[in-house]
């Protein structure tokens, strides 16, 4: 009797055993959402050549055709070729989503970013263009923005003649070149600097303050070491520059420029990123931050479009407060920093208005 007593008692311990498992199983989220979501094949190309088209889910780049799962969102970045004839440049001009649904943001003409959610199969195409930069003296900018730049399209312009004084501007005021961007608000202008090199040039701040009508610049001379609040308030500015080796100081570069979706670099000479990218609602990627940096306080305030940065630099003290404020996009381990500054990090969440899970290990 004790025999079969014992014998049952196994049988009962090996079967909550067995139920325990199932419900354990059952209830794990990373078991049950991996084996079972539902995924997709996205394709994305160029179509014709001049340019490149990357993608990117959860931070980690991917190649085409590649698996989705349902509800994820991808991002896509068109990175334009160079071209080897003065005063021309390849720009985005055609984006293809199918389905058409999946559009999330981005995705139109001169855009360089295209965000999308899959939910079907999807193929992302886009092509580029040549466009021709025309040949305006400074001193006859005025008279061609004026009578005769069109109200209709982009107007590509090189600026002609220009001095370093021309483009430096004062606290909450833009400098000459900038006065007189300002004047036409509704001529939209995509500017080049064609790399030219502009004697004694070294400080660029506020030089385009308040510039609505400014859509893309390029060619930054070289030898700028300040650019703080450069663009800011350029609400138009859909297309950041490259920024040159050897500048320090971007503070509030691109303060205020709702509609900014990409930075293509941020060199390792800059150690100021205060306010840099304040209220860019827009902005979707940036490149790492540098280790140099040493103050980064406000750096993504209200980047809501946000969805991943690594940070290469040390956490300091007081100077990273409200770095992450509503960045509502961030999520678990979009954060990435090098694995011996991991705990300064997540130890100062609150101070930078961040979430611990944000952060993890390059």
């Amino acid at each position: 009797m004790n025999s079969n007593k014992k014998k049952m008692n196994r049988l009962f311990s090996w079967g909550a055993m067995v139920m325990l498992a199932v419900l354990v199983v059952g209830c794990n989220p990373n078991v049950s959402a991996s084996s079972s979501a539902e995924k997709f094949t996205v394709t994305f190309t160029v179509n014709g050549e001049n340019g490149k088209l990357t993608a990117m889910i959860d931070g980690k780049a991917v190649t085409s055709p590649v698996q989705v799962e349902t509800e994820k969102t991808v991002i896509f970045t068109a990175e334009p070729s160079q071209s080897t004839v003065p005063n021309q440049s390849y720009i985005v001009d055609t984006w293809s989503v199918t389905p058409s649904s999946a559009l999330m943001e981005g995705g139109q003409v001169e855009n360089t970013i295209a965000k999308i959610k899959v939910t079907a199969n999807t193929t992302v195409t886009v092509t580029f263009k040549l466009i021709t930069y025309k040949l305006i003296a400074y001193n006859a900018l005025d008279s061609y923005l004026k009578n005769t730049a069109s109200e209709s399209e982009i107007n590509y312009i090189k600026v002609t003649g220009l001095t370093a004084d021309k483009l430096l501007g004062s606290a909450s005021e833009a400098s000459p070149l900038g006065k007189t961007l300002q004047k036409y608000p509704t001529k939209r202008v995509a500017l080049t600097f064609g790399d030219t090199a502009i004697a004694g040039l070294t400080d660029m701040a506020n030089c385009f303050y308040n510039c609505t009508s400014l859509v893309h610049v390029s060619g930054i001379p070289d030898g700028v070491r300040k650019m703080d609040s450069c663009f800011e308030d350029c609400a138009n500015l859909m297309q950041a520059p490259n920024i040159p080796d050897g500048v320090t100081d971007m503070d509030s570069c691109f303060y205020d420029c709702t509609k900014l979706q990409q930075v293509p670099n941020i060199p390792d000479s800059v150690t100021d990123m205060t306010r840099c990218f304040g209220f860019c609602t827009s902005l979707m990627q940036v490149p790492n931050i540098p280790d140099g940096v040493t103050d980064m306080t406000s750096c993504f305030f209200k980047c809501r479009a946000l969805t991943s940065v690594t940070l290469k630099c040390k956490y300091s003290e007081g100077k990273f407060n409200n770095a992450f404020w509503d960045c509502k996009s961030l999520t678990v381990g979009s954060i990435k920093v090098p694995a011996v500054l991991l705990n300064d990090y997540r130890n100062n969440v609150a101070k930078m208005d961040a979430k611990l899970e944000w952060f993890a290990a390059e």
